[in-house]
């Protein structure tokens, strides 16, 4: 994948949409084609990666066989959303990204959501960490086993 020359990194921003043209001249395979999917996710990712090193903090999604990268508003609702459907690793890394939205951008209404989502996922993250920490205690029989118990050799 050349993927540098068909994407202009310098003149992205939040909000712009890569149509399925862009995409397919990057990846190399076409809408349909079972490498595009794979290839669009690879992408998706060399996106965010590049624009991260570039010092901007985006959420990229697929949307219509393109790419969408999203508004602060739109992050905010995505990432937010994002959290409770996700295993541990994933759910940290969309709560990282949320806590990367531009809270400036947003209504007061949006930030009010915002927060409860931040703090929300928080929670959640939290507890699943600690369950994860929590050590296994020994249990003991109390009642006794069915049928024939081996014998030990003395």
């Amino acid at each position: 994948m050349n993927l540098v020359e068909n994407i202009p990194f310098d003149t992205l921003q939040k909000g712009d949409y890569l149509p399925p043209t862009m995409c397919a001249r990057a990846i190399g395979a076409q809408p349909g084609e079972p490498d595009y999917w794979r290839g669009l996710l690879s992408l998706r990712d060399y996106v965010v990666n590049e624009l991260e090193a570039r010092g901007v903090y985006v959420t990229v999604r697929t949307r219509r066989d393109g790419l969408a990268i999203l508004t602060d508003s739109e992050a905010a609702i995505y990432n937010g959303e994002a959290v409770p459907r996700q295993a541990h690793k994933k759910m940290c890394k969309a709560h990282r990204r949320n806590l990367l939205v531009d809270v400036a951008q947003l209504s007061p209404d949006e930030r009010v959501l915002h927060d409860r989502r931040i703090l929300r996922n928080g929670r959640v993250i939290q507890a699943t960490q600690a369950a994860r920490r929590m050590a296994l205690t020994d249990h003991k029989r109390t009642v006794p086993a069915i049928g024939p118990t081996p014998e030990k050799d003395s």
